[in-house]
This record gives structure tokens, C-alpha cells and sequence, in this order.
């Protein structure tokens, strides 16, 4: 199963005046028995009428006690929001794929190669080649 946030509000202001915000927390979820954590978190707010959005580094949220260790403070193996096949990391697989293709092309090529059928006799008729001199 999976644990979620199904709410989430912000409340910006003083003591005096108090602003309250709906987030869009749909995003966080994780499966039970894990945390969930974000290196870079940006929940945005629902409301329309204001632009609001909250932005966490390092965030990390466990809904429940740790099951192993019931009297550590500490969280549970994390269920990361990164997503694994990064741009860098496509990119650096096309340029490898890349020049694999280019290598194995080249290998083929030098594997084609094959002497000619016909050697020169040398106790046949020469080859000769006249040039003229301007």
C-alpha cells in the first residue's frame, strides 16, 4: 500500500493577521514503511487569485513511527521524488551509444577489407606507364 498527503495549508502573517494558503500536495506519496524526501520540493498554492509557492531543500516526511526502532527519532529508508533517467544521464547514454555505433561501423569496415584476386607475375609481361613531359 501507499501513504499520501491528501491536505496541506500555509499559513503566512503575524500573531494579528493570518493569511491561509491551500498547497497542492498531491505529489507527496511513498509506500508504507518508507519516507518520503525531495533534495528540491516546490509546493505551489491552489488559489488562483495569488501566485504562492513554498520551496524545500532537503525535505524529508515519515507519517508514522519508525517500525524497527519505535524510540529513535530517526526516518525509515526514503522514497526519493528524483527521477532516475536524469537529461545528463540520457544525454550520456546517446554520446555512448553514439560512438559505439561509430567503433562497430569502423571494426566492420576493417574486417571487409581483402586483398585483391590478382597479383602482379613477376615473370609476366611488365606493367609500363609513359608519361609525357611538357
Amino acid at each position: 500500500g501507499y501513504w499520501f498527503v491528501s491536505k496541506g495549508t500555509a499559513v503566512v502573517g503575524s500573531a494579528r493577521d493570518n493569511q491561509d494558503y491551500e498547497l497542492n500536495v498531491n505529489g507527496i506519496t511513498a509506500a508504507n514503511k518508507l519516507s518520503y524526501s525531495c533534495s528540491n520540493l516546490k509546493i505551489d498554492g491552489l488559489d488562483d487569485v495569488e501566485d504562492i509557492s513554498i520551496v524545500f531543500n532537503k525535505f524529508q516526511l515519515q507519517p508514522f513511527e519508525n517500525p524497527v526502532n519505535p524510540k529513535k527519532y530517526i526516518f525509515t529508508d526514503s522514497d526519493a521524488c528524483e527521477v532516475f533517467m536524469t537529461v545528463p544521464l540520457w544525454m550520456g547514454l546517446l554520446t555512448i551509444s553514439l560512438f559505439l555505433i561509430i567503433l562497430l561501423l569502423g571494426l566492420y569496415m576493417l574486417w571487409r577489407v581483402s586483398p585483391p584476386d590478382r597479383f602482379e607475375n613477376p615473370k609476366g609481361k611488365a606493367l609500363i606507364l609513359t608519361t609525357v613531359d611538357e
